[in-house]
């Protein structure tokens, strides 16, 4: 093989070691997630990434193999040919003849070292670790192929490699787990937020999120002192009057001192329109108890199940010591929020016409 075939051989095998670094960090720093919406999107090569990051120990042993064997290979061939090249050079330059040669070797293997790492090495770690879920997609296929071609080997040297793993208490996985706990995840939230990727509001929202999870009922509890009741034996004219002279569209019903539900006034603006005005007893609706040590996510989801808007909060006896609106435990994550609703409520008078009138839960300001 002449000197040329050599050196066009080597730049070969400069680009096949530059694919397998690239296709190797591209596996390992791709989340397995964006390359799955590539795939639904359509693409035989994200499906091919895909699998390929499900095979992680196999693909390593891959992309390991084809950087051994084309850096043997460009070390067998470039350096003696761009070393016999440079000869004539040295001989014009009237270097001794004695040493030639191995200044010819020595600026040769300094020059393929150099193209090595950095054509063949940092360029395309660079270029895998800035953009992964393109270099995976990339690389794909002809490294996929080039996996299952040399899986039997490769396939022997991962058993000898795991083998001695195992004896020093290390199990080998296939995959890269990307789970995260919530504090993993608060963290990742500021890092990406003081990186300017994630925006302050959505990073305010997520925080208010984590702490659904980190607080209970006693931080949004309203203390009983604080709820607008009315007795069980009212009428659906007092429920009126009452919301019109508190603004709550939600009032707590007792018995005595007992809470036994709560009653909406459009249910009693609407059995008056009606021409009728029962008993707040038939307007009752039932409210979930639930307990003050329960985390906040909990109770969101036990309130949702019984479509409550209103729950009250029990205290570890069984007391009810106040009650809490789903609009709190919203406030959380949302920041304060105007709740205020439009009702028809029917007026007094002679016309008996209909008005607009502001009305809240049944919850202090």
């Amino acid at each position: 093989m002449g000197e040329l075939e050599k050196i066009l051989l080597s730049v070969l095998l400069l680009a096949a070691n530059g694919f397998f670094v690239a296709a190797e960090f591209g596996i390992m720093a791709a989340k397995r997630h964006r390359l799955e919406e590539r795939a639904e999107a359509g693409g035989r090569a994200a499906r091919a990434a895909v699998a390929s990051s499900k095979e992680l120990s196999l693909m390593l042993a891959a992309s390991q193999l084809g950087i051994t064997l084309a850096t043997l290979g460009l070390g067998a061939m470039a350096e003696p040919a761009i070393a016999h090249l440079l000869e004539p050079v040295l001989h014009a330059l009237h270097v001794p003849h004695a040493l030639t040669h191995p200044v010819a070797l020595v600026v040769a293997l300094t020059l393929v070292t150099y193209l090595h790492m950095v054509v063949g090495e940092m360029a395309p770690k660079s270029w895998a670790i800035a953009h992964p879920e393109t270099a995976a997609v990339v690389v794909a296929l002809p490294f996929r192929a080039f996996a299952m071609v040399t899986k039997p080997f490769i396939w022997l040297l991962n058993e000898i490699t795991n083998l001695g793993l195992r004896l020093v208490g290390v199990e080998a996985v296939d995959t890269i787990e990307e789970e995260h706990g919530p504090a993993e995840l608060q963290r990742l939230m500021s890092s990406s937020q003081e990186a300017g990727v994630l925006p302050d509001e959505d990073a305010r929202l997520l925080a208010g999120a984590f702490r659904l999870e980190n607080q209970d009922l006693s931080a949004v509890t309203r203390p009983a002192r604080d709820l607008v009741t009315i007795d069980v034996g009212a009428t659906a004219a007092d429920v009126e009057e009452l919301s019109r002279r508190t603004g709550r569209s939600r009032l707590i019903v007792t018995h005595g001192s007992r809470y036994v539900g709560l009653v909406h006034v459009r249910d009693a603006v609407t059995a008056r329109a009606t021409g009728t005005n029962p008993g707040v007893v038939d307007l009752r609706q039932q409210m979930p108890t639930l307990r003050r040590e329960l985390p906040l996510i909990d109770a969101a989801t036990q309130m949702r199940q019984h479509r409550a808007q209103l729950a009250m909060v029990a205290d570890p006896a069984g007391r009810k010591v106040g009650m809490v609106a789903l609009e709190d435990i919203l406030e959380q994550i949302l920041g304060q929020f105007d709740d205020e609703t439009d009702e028809l409520v029917r007026a007094a008078g002679a016309n008996r016409g209909l008005r607009r009138a502001r009305v809240t839960p049944a919850v202090a300001p």
